[in-house]
């Protein structure tokens, strides 16, 4: 059996309640919208035997690891995009900035003496669990199906771009706002 999401928010079958199923109907529990089992969109119909190659959940957790949860979030975004699914690519970009504005928020309040791999754990492990569940099942799908996935490099990359992004635009803050 194909997963498939809802045609509105891009949800995963297993998160629709089944309702009038005479009618052929389901529920999203996301969106609550009422779709017709044959509006949702079937795996199959976007996933890699048209060319495209996803990133895995490691080539995700590495990007978060040079390019905090932005990078890890652009890489899902960039997964979300090949999948032709651009509401969850924007969703997802605009909460890996809030997550990585919310992360060095908190990272300027700890002690300056704390050891650097504790801060650079939490958001890869943070970014394991959130990749894992929302794209894992999906990308072994792809996979599955034979499916091609993209290079761990290119990941890496978005990941140091980020970083260096990150970097420039916290001493630009520090210098411009005398902190």
């Amino acid at each position: 059996m194909a997963m498939t999401f809802c045609s509105k928010c891009g949800k995963r079958q297993t998160d629709f309640v089944q309702f009038f199923a005479w009618q052929d109907q389901v529920v999203c529990e996301a969106c609550a919208a009422s779709l017709s089992k044959t509006t949702l969109t079937p795996v199959k119909q976007l996933d890699s035997t048209e060319g495209r190659r996803l990133y895995s959940v490691n080539a995700i957790v590495l990007a978060s690891f040079w390019g905090l949860p932005l990078a890890g979030g652009i890489v899902m975004a960039i997964n979300y995009r090949r999948l032709k699914r651009s509401k969850a690519s924007n969703r997802t970009l605009l909460w890996s900035s809030v997550a990585t504005i919310a992360f060095v928020y908190a990272v300027s309040l700890l002690p300056e003496n704390l050891p650097r791999v504790a801060l650079t754990l939490p958001p890869m492990i943070a970014m394991y669990f959130v990749a894992d569940r929302v794209q894992g099942e999906v990308i072994a799908e792809h996979e599955r199906n034979g499916g091609k996935l993209s290079s761990t490099w290119w990941a890496a990359g978005i990941g140091v771009a980020c970083g260096v992004t990150l970097t420039i635009v916290g001493v630009v803050v520090l210098l411009v706002g005398g902190f």
